[in-house]
């Protein structure tokens, strides 16, 4: 699956949700996302109409030249309405609009990826809409986001356990490092700078986390994604170098 996407906290966050099942390549500029999809021909395509300059649009039309059997699943939350209808003007049946709950958009492409999961616990959907704008904070706490979602501590983490099959702290830590992957790739940012951008402080706190998770440094990991062509990534890698 291919994520296209400009906002970096809802690319995080879908990469987060998405890759306990689904193999994730993510991109956020057209350019990139055409290259991908010539080469590793994604089942599906989800793309943020917002992306500057119509980009969204021109990658839309060539992702039905070159890969017309992709399924497209278009973000219209920012996108005007001239916008909307000329991307309607290109669609097909397996197009699909979806609008700003980060959460029902993942149980959504899941389910057109050919998995039938359940709903999300209400809180939890909640809170990772909520941490998709906010998790850059370093102040964040599992108590200030139980309290923005209007439950207990105790009962989300629970929600997130079953249905996240994470905690709330490790859920966290995970969209943090879905972010700086992001950025290590398509950015020439310093370590620090990023760390200190999606709230992971240093980048030696950083540090610690991708080895921990990915197996690699962040300097490695940008060096492998710069000089060779990005490879799709599934959760069962950070499944085997760290716990929940």
């Amino acid at each position: 699956m291919l994520l296209v996407d400009a906002q970096l906290g809802r690319l995080a966050t879908l990469t987060v949700l998405l890759r306990s099942r689904c193999a994730i390549i993510s991109a956020s500029d057209a350019i990139d996302a055409m290259e991908i999809v010539k080469r590793w021909k994604p089942k599906i395509v989800a793309v943020d109409l917002g992306l500057p300059n119509l980009a969204g649009l021109y990658l839309l039309k060539h992702v039905r030249i070159v890969r017309p059997q992709s399924t497209v699943v278009v973000f219209t939350a920012n996108a005007g309405p001239e916008l909307v209808r000329d991307v309607q003007a290109t669609a097909t049946s397996d197009m699909f609009f979806v609008e700003s709950d980060i959460a029902e958009t993942a149980l959504r492409m899941l389910r057109l990826a050919g998995f039938r999961p359940g709903r999300f616990g209400r809180h939890a959907a909640v809170a990772a809409n909520w941490l998709a704008a906010h998790y850059p904070d370093h102040h964040i706490n599992i108590t200030l986001i139980a309290d923005a979602v209007g439950t207990s501590p105790s009962s989300l983490n629970r929600e997130f356990r079953k249905y996240f099959d994470l905690s709330v702290r490790n859920y966290l830590i995970r969209l943090r490092v879905a972010a700086s992957e992001h950025l290590l790739a398509t950015t020439d940012e310093k370590l620090d700078s990023i760390a200190d951008r999606v709230g992971l402080a240093t980048a030696s706190h950083m540090s610690r986390w991708f080895v921990a998770l990915l197996g690699l440094r962040p300097g490695v990991y940008r060096r492998r994604r710069l000089n060779e062509a990005p490879s799709p990534l599934g959760w069962h890698a950070f499944q085997r170098r760290a716990g929940h």
